[in-house]
């Protein structure tokens, strides 16, 4: 406002000065309803031109740290810490993930990386898990969720595994570096009823047959493990009904809310 009427003010003095709000009111309309004048819209609204995943994601790869976890916190605060994970921190991931995002550089790629994971440390300090003592009951469940690929896939295989615990289950993440051919043999199934594997991929059918088939092969005597596969950039074949069975799944989620249920 202070801007247009020093604007018109310097165009037609008192006149301009009078008129300032009702003309930049119209241009505003003009910018809403006609395409070639669109871009007037975020240059004198007041809508933010970007929607939260892509304002935390800018935050993180400019190096803003301190901002980024300010608007987490407030976000949580407003909603909850599985609404921000689901609705706000993996949608952010998943712009981490995507083939653009490769133009970024190296050095914004980490900052992407190591601002999430200290992001973690600081919400895991302020959201710590609920232990079955708080919640007078035993854990519902005990899942390992498992980053499929890389250090994004881990932080959402993290994010969820918080989601868990705030809610009273006993969860854990471990690293994509536990499920590569060489390693995955040696990963820790013990107590465990379900595994949720997290992934990125557009293309994740590969990789999960690979980790079910080493999975059964790890199992122990006693109820069957239930795999849960948490593909947050689900491909259109995923969706259909029996999808899952046809990869010897017992389900797909595609958002950190169809996974905690």
């Amino acid at each position: 406002v202070l801007l247009s009427a020093g604007f018109w003010a310097l165009l037609w003095v008192p006149v301009g000065l009078v008129l300032a709000t009702p003309l930049t009111v119209c241009l505003l309309a003009l910018g809403r309803y006609l395409a070639p004048l669109r871009f007037l819209e975020p240059l004198l609204g007041n809508e933010p031109v970007f929607d939260k995943p892509t304002q935390l994601y800018q935050r993180f790869i400019s190096g803003e740290l301190e901002e980024a976890i300010e608007l987490s916190h407030q976000e949580v605060a407003r909603s909850s810490l599985l609404q921000y994970y689901s609705n706000t921190a993996v949608p952010m991931l998943a712009l981490a993930a995507t083939p653009s995002s490769r133009r970024a550089t190296a050095e914004q790629r980490h900052r992407v990386v190591n601002g999430v994971s200290r992001l973690l440390d600081d919400l895991r300090a302020s959201h710590p898990a609920l232990v079955a003592a708080q919640a007078q009951e035993a854990p519902a469940c005990n899942v390992l969720c498992i980053g499929a690929r890389n250090e994004v896939d881990t932080l959402s295989a993290e994010m969820l595994a918080h989601a868990l615990s705030s809610a009273g289950c006993t969860a854990r993440a471990v690293p994509a570096l536990a499920v590569t051919a060489d390693r995955i043999d040696g990963l820790e199934l013990d107590g465990i009823d379900t595994v949720c594997l997290c992934t990125f991929s557009g293309t994740p059918q590969t990789h999960t047959r690979f980790v079910l088939r080493r999975l059964h092969r790890l199992q122990r005597p006693g109820p069957a493990l239930r795999v849960v596969l948490a593909a947050w950039s689900a491909p259109p074949e995923l969706l259909q009904s029996g999808a899952d069975a046809e990869l010897g799944l017992d389900a797909v989620a595609v958002s950190l809310l169809e996974a905690q249920g």
